[in-house]
């Protein structure tokens, strides 16, 4: 009799599959162990198993497994449904600061949304273009938060106690309401608490009462500044100083505002200006009021490293002066590309001097003139620098980068010659993303890799790191460190050089918390892209 073809009897092939979830989970393991003092590396690098395992199981799955193509063709449709499914359930909202994305259910009203249901129909109303010369005079007291981190933009709240029985008598919202997204802190004089927000297509400057968190004006700009890794809205923070407010947004609008009112005194494009276009993830300097100047650093488009001598010969100006009564431009100078940190005026040498942290290293500028008196490089392959130097009691500047480490710098004069000389460099350590640090007892504590730290400046030696907060802002008080983490808690932290205890926690607010929190007379206040609050932290008594 004729023989029968036999029908293929071979088993599909599983043990590749196998293999590669065990290699996968045995990677992610030493992985996360290997990078313990680095949140943000941990995810990074957990996320490159994840897709490197996914790619493999891919291939096993089309060409390897011995499965039928109906069987695999059902099984990828399956894979591609349920992201449908997922996409049409949640709405991306960005990355945390480790680069983990958020989703939210898309039937949850977006912060925008819940905004504008909350905001009266007047404050909606954009603030009129012409100065009340009769207005209100506000005057800041030596109590007040003028801008951003502080009166000497350093992070510290001088004089200012809290209670820390914090198990027995956590402390108690004295209100919370939804906010506009942005990166925005902060400024606190008299009877107005003063920030930024995203509100539809413009950007907002608003006023609330500190005492119950009502609006009391708002004052908008045509603009919106959204990228995938930034998120949306302004970034920096408000600047009291005279019966002025100075506001710069992510757009590059920069106003001088009335601060009882919101009404507009005067008003640049700081790009324009600069003849430059705008930063990647957004204007991100709060404005400095140094004398009668307004300083704002929008930057010029260069190459890595910054050299001013391949730029293609347009005029200076990546550092700007404005008169702060009028507006009108002091001076322009320089040619090198910005960062995202704010200027910051201090004596180095005997000298007065605007330290600013641009895309590629630091740099001294004359407040008189503007003229750059020196420059020492540190590149950050981003061009992302972030975080403001920090003078030490000794005279020597502390500068921070997340992907390249910390270095300290002694800057002095001979004559009219400026030398820059490091002390020491540590590379990958001690690296802070766009959390500022604080200076105390020789020390700066600030989120190593999303981990409280503290690192000692006379040999650059970590001295402990302890404490995941994530990428929060953390603030100085009298007694306690505050640590504002990236989730909404706040944590009381007791801190030392050689050790860090935390005696109280938390949950504020919902939200990203990349915003610099705010204690005056022992009220906090803090923010998100979502929410802000205000807590009584005061002692009883």
């Amino acid at each position: 009799m004729p023989s029968t073809p036999m029908l293929s009897t071979a088993r599909p092939r599983w043990w590749p599959a196998v293999a590669i979830l065990c290699l996968a989970t045995a990677a992610e393991v030493a992985l996360w162990i290997y990078f313990s003092d680095n949140i943000m590396q941990q995810v990074l690098s957990s996320w490159m198993v994840v897709l490197g395992a996914s790619a493999l199981l891919g291939l096993w799955w089309l060409f390897f497994s011995r499965l039928p193509w109906r069987t695999k063709f059902l099984g990828l449709a399956s894979v591609a449904g349920i992201g449908l499914v997922f996409l049409g359930l949640f709405r991306y909202e960005g990355l945390g600061g480790d680069f983990k994305p958020i989703f939210k259910s898309r039937f949850e009203k977006t912060t925008e949304e819940k905004v504008a249901e909350l905001t009266p129909e007047a404050a909606k109303r954009i603030a009129s273009q012409t100065a009340d010369e009769g207005a209100e005079k506000l005057v800041a007291t030596e109590r007040d938060w003028p801008g951003f981190r502080g009166p000497y933009r350093d992070g510290i709240a001088r004089g200012e106690e809290v209670r820390s029985d914090w198990h027995e008598h956590p402390p108690k919202a004295v209100w919370r309401r939804p906010v506009g997204p942005a990166w925005s802190s902060f400024a606190l004089v008299g009877d107005f608490l003063f920030t930024q927000e995203q509100r539809g297509d413009s950007e907002a400057v608003v006023a609330y009462r500190p005492d119950t968190g009502e609006e009391i004006w708002v004052h908008t700009n045509p603009g919106r500044h959204e990228t995938f890794l930034g998120g949306i809205g302004p970034r920096a923070t408000p600047t009291f100083h005279d019966s002025r407010l100075y506001v710069l947004g992510a757009t590059g609008t920069l106003d001088c505002l009335e601060p009882t009112t919101g009404k507009v005194i005067w008003s640049r494009q700081i790009a324009e200006d600069a003849g430059t276009e705008q930063l990647e993830f957004g204007f991100s300097g709060s404005p400095l009021v140094v004398d009668d100047k307004v300083i704002v650093n929008p930057g010029k488009n260069v190459p890595t490293g910054g050299d001013p001598s391949m730029y293609d010969g347009s005029p200076p100006g990546a550092v700007i002066a404005y008169d702060r009564l009028t507006g009108d431009i002091v001076w322009k100078t320089g040619m090198r590309q910005a960062g995202y940190g704010a200027p910051r005026l201090e004596i180095v040498d005997g000298e007065p001097q605007i330290l600013i942290f641009k895309a590629w290293g630091l740099s001294g500028h004359d407040p008189a003139t503007g003229r750059e008196l020196w420059w020492w490089e540190f590149i950050n392959p981003y061009g992302t620098n972030a975080v403001q130097p920090i003078l030490t009691a000794s005279g020597d500047i502390y500068i921070s980068t997340e992907s390249t480490g910390s270095a300290l710098l002694h800057v002095s004069r001979q004559a009219d010659a400026w030398t820059v000389e490091p002390r020491w460099v540590r590379p990958n350590k001690m690296r802070l993303r766009f959390n500022g640090g604080v200076l105390q007892d020789n020390h700066v504590y600030g989120l190593d890799g999303g981990i409280l730290s503290a690192f000692e400046l006379g040999e650059g030696k970590r001295a402990w790191k302890k404490g995941r907060y994530r990428f929060g802002q953390i603030l100085m008080l009298e007694d306690f460190l505050l640590v504002l983490a990236e989730n909404g808690d706040v944590a009381l932290v007791r801190v030392s050089p050689v050790s860090m205890t935390e005696v109280g926690r938390f949950h504020a607010i919902d939200g990203r918390c990349w915003n610099h929190p705010v204690v005056r007379n022992g009220l906090l206040y803090v923010r998100s892209d979502e929410e802000m609050a205000c807590y009584d932290l005061r002692k009883a008594g």
